[in-house]
């Protein structure tokens, strides 16, 4: 048993209440603004640019690769007319990213590296920077400052306890910058290990760290809420940032973590100076001991009442259950041998699309007759979303059946050649869930794509539901789920400028959890930064476009006025045309203007 005598913060009382809802064994001891560190500091940083190959330079690889003997840059710069220092820089430029012989300069002998750039028409130049970036104590990672979110909240930080002793924390780093887990290499594998990789606030992927000077220490606030689980009889913490308003889940997993952590920032135990702070006393170390049983049961049961009387209230006051009785709710129970058919019965009912998450995947599950189901799907230009993955950060296996996976289902397309399954390895999830045409709603125990549930049957169980309500909120924790993932592969297609593997098996993802909107606002800002870019993203715009056709074609629900509003308006910022994929031509303003009538000609039949 846990108590503390310090009360609730009156700014914090809304967040408990939503907390405490979630569970009826959760009583709030307490909660507490406090003041958290983040370290603005200053790196420099070596990065790599992806850039397209001028015409000179194009010319220069291809002398080098195909003249015998070599020509020498005098020899080059007399036959193509131009300057032979300009063309002499070009060659330095060149031999620094290892795409001419070193050695044999003046004369031009294009490399093995050079030769495949020469190929694909793009080059990684190495390049050093200078950025501020922010260095989290807390959590170990870091954040490029332009992406701290920081609206105006009515909260004052200097009325708020620091969690650290700043003071301690600014000379540390002073005096102790390379000597403490935040040295330069350590930093540089931090860098290197940080999910979804670190990138410069040009958007280049960051090879290495050169330098780096603290430049001061900020402060973030955070709400800590203790939370005794009196069915469990066990503390939790949720730590609540207002600034997003939401809960920071890496906190509070550190948090936790720091209980025991005796490094040299935090010297002392840290969870013990909250619990002084916070007044919270624990009252023994068995409930037996120190707690009558039968008093213990009753308080769990007078705590479940209250918060069973609570939804009930509320159930009776909202529209959108007014006069529906309890066994009119559409939700049923269904365990063991009768899961599967369902499932299979409600997949195969789909009509628009699919949506599935599961912690694991294997190929008995997703075996032939699995993957002939999901091409009859295709055919009717159902588009299906699988997402997977337990591990928070994936193992090699992991990340080796998920390339052997999207081998298999990159061939599932619809009639319009659009890939229809998009197998995202989301990872840090246990899950299991599927959604259909947002309409059926399957949650529980199964494992979707890693259990088949028609033999060796174990005990499972899921419940069913149609409700509307539910159903919109489940989807919409799942485009959160997936919308970090579908980021990661625009990025990696940016680096590697082709549509293929996890990136071709994303494209439909954007449509099903309809995301499509918040693409084209990725691809402005990227293209703003870099307008090189743009034949790559005008691949991947058609891609979707293709997709959202397809979606078109089989009468969806989807609204597509303001995708083409927007595709329009950005055709005529950045003169989007025509571009080669594969061996055929596409023209966006042609599929966009074939969007918009089949958009019209569904309206008119619904």
């Amino acid at each position: 048993m846990f108590q503390s005598s310090v009360k609730v913060d009156s700014k914090l009382e809304q967040v408990v209440r939503e907390v405490e809802n979630k569970s009826i064994g959760y009583n709030t001891l307490t909660a507490k603004y406090y003041n958290f560190p983040i370290v603005r500091e200053k790196v420099k940083l070596e990065v790599k640019r992806a850039k397209r190959i001028n015409l000179l330079e194009e010319h220069i690889l291809l002398a080098g690769s195909t003249i015998t003997p070599p020509p020498s840059i005098d020899e080059l710069s007399h036959v193509l007319a131009l300057d032979k220092v300009f063309v002499n820089n070009q060659c330095t430029n060149l031999v620094k990213n290892d795409l001419l012989c070193k050695e044999e300069i003046p004369f031009i002998i294009t490399t093995e590296k050079g030769k495949k750039i020469l190929k694909k028409k793009v080059r990684e130049d190495i390049e050093v920077v200078e950025q501020e970036i922010f260095n989290d104590p807390l959590t170990a990672k870091f954040r490029i400052v332009d992406d701290i979110v920081r609206p105006s909240i009515d909260i004052n930080n200097k009325e708020v306890k620091d969690i650290f002793a700043f003071n301690k924390i600014i000379k540390f780093l002073k005096d102790k910058p390379m000597q403490s887990k935040l040295t330069l290499n350590q930093m540089n594998n931090l860098f290197k290990n940080q999910e979804n990789s670190f990138f410069s606030n040009n958007g280049q992927r960051v090879q290495k760290v050169l330098d780096r000077e603290v430049l001061q220490v900020e402060k973030r606030l955070f709400g800590i809420i203790v939370i005794h689980d009196i069915v469990e009889d066990k503390l939790l913490f949720r730590l609540y940032n207002p600034l997003t308003n939401s809960f920071e889940l890496e906190y509070e997993d550190r948090f936790n973590q720091l209980n025991d952590d005796q490094d040299q920032l935090f010297d002392d135990s840290f969870i013990n100076k909250v619990f002084e702070d916070l007044s919270i006393v624990k009252l023994g170390t068995d409930r037996e001991e120190n707690v009558d049983k039968a008093e213990y049961e009753k308080r769990v049961q007078d705590i479940a009442k209250e918060k069973m009387g609570k939804i009930r209230e509320q159930a009776f006051n909202s529209n959108i259950e007014d006069d529906i009785q309890e066994d009119e709710l559409s939700i049923k129970y269904i365990s063991d041998a009768k899961i599967r058919p369902k499932y299979l019965e409600l997949l195969k009912s789909a009509t628009n699309d699919v949506v599935i998450l599961s912690g694991w995947i294997n190929k008995q599950t997703v075996d032939d007759d699995f993957i002939e189901l999901l091409k009859g799907l295709a055919k009717r230009r159902v588009l299906i979303v699988m997402a997977w993955g337990i591990e928070k950060r994936a193992s090699n296996s992991n990340l080796k059946l998920n390339r052997e996976m999207s081998r298999r289902l990159s061939k599932i397309k619809t009639p319009e050649g659009v890939n229809a399954v998009s197998l995202l390895l989301v990872g840090n999830q246990h899950k299991k869930e599927v959604i259909v045409d947002r309409k059926f709603h399957l949650l529980g125990s199964h494992n979707w794509l890693s259990y088949r549930g028609d033999y060796n049957i174990r005990g499972e169980s899921v419940l069913y539901n149609e409700i509307p309500r539910v159903i919109n909120k489940a989807f919409e924790e799942k485009k959160k789920i997936c919308s970090k993932k579908l980021d990661d592969y625009l990025f990696n297609y940016l680096r590697n400028d082709r549509i293929e593997g996890k990136t071709q098996l994303s494209i439909s993802a954007w449509v099903v959890l309809r995301l499509e909107n918040d693409l084209l606002n990725k691809v402005e800002d990227i293209l703003n930064r870099d307008i090189e870019k743009k034949e790559v993203l005008l691949k991947y715009i058609i891609k979707v476009s293709l997709a959202l056709e397809s979606r078109a074609l089989n009468g969806g629900d989807h609204q597509l006025k303001e995708y083409i509003k927007e595709v329009k308006r950005l055709i005529d910022k950045f003169k989007l045309g025509t571009v080669e994929i594969g061996e055929e031509v596409f023209d966006l303003v042609g599929i966009i203007e074939g969007l918009a009538i089949k958009m019209e000609e569904s309206n008119n039949v619904k």
